[in-house]
């Protein structure tokens, strides 16, 4: 998050940067803290806000040219994920899935 920036307004920009599409419906999920070494600054603590959005339209190219927008089945990612927080909230994801109607 920048100086100023609120979640939403920060989850909107990234996915500019990163996909170049603007997003709507944004709903939250779920916010998990933790904590992850750094080789640089030893042990940092992670705040990680999870919001539900739809893509809604392309409106830039990306910034990051090293994103890729790729769909995926959840049960397929189970367990691949780099953190640990993130296969846990793969995994309420996909318990949680039709109260989203995604």
């Amino acid at each position: 998050m920048e100086e100023g920036e609120t979640q939403i307004d920060t989850l909107k920009r990234e996915l500019i940067e990163e996909t170049g599409y603007s997003i709507k419906n944004i709903r939250k999920f779920d916010e998990v803290h933790s904590y992850v070494y750094s080789k640089t600054y030893g042990y940092i603590e992670c705040e990680a806000y999870v919001h539900i959005a739809e893509f809604d339209e392309l409106v830039t190219e990306p910034i990051e040219k090293d994103h890729t927008v790729l769909w995926v089945n959840p049960e397929e990612y189970m367990g691949k994920m780099c953190r640990p927080w993130q296969n846990y909230i793969l995994q309420e994801f996909i318990e949680r899935r039709n109260e989203f109607k995604v």
